[in-house]
């Protein structure tokens, strides 16, 4: 069963932190609050005040890095999944 989130809220499939991102090292406390995973499903876009829909920043396939406090995590089909609005995803990783 495919899952299409509505909105601005993505369903990421959740991987470990890394110490290494790119050349950049990520202090052992700051591991411990964050996470990253793969975009596998987005909604349509943030609804603003007047009506219109913004699209996203994050796609499906992109690497993000997001707080680990700021997401629901399920399972689906067996998976660990999370979910969360887009505002609370740090960065799109490039790797």
């Amino acid at each position: 069963m495919k899952i299409e989130p509505l909105y601005d809220v993505i369903i990421i499939d959740r991987k470990p932190p890394e110490s290494k991102i790119g050349s950049f090292f990520i202090p052992q406390a700051a591991q411990a609050h964050q996470d990253q995973g793969l975009v596998i499903s987005t909604g349509c876009g943030k609804l603003l005040d007047d009506g219109r829909i913004q699209p996203l920043l994050v796609k499906v396939g992109d690497t993000v890095l997001y707080s680990k406090y700021a997401n629901l995590e399920f399972e689906h089909e067996g998976k660990k999944l999370v979910s969360m609005r887009e505002a609370d995803v740090i960065a799109i990783l490039n790797i």
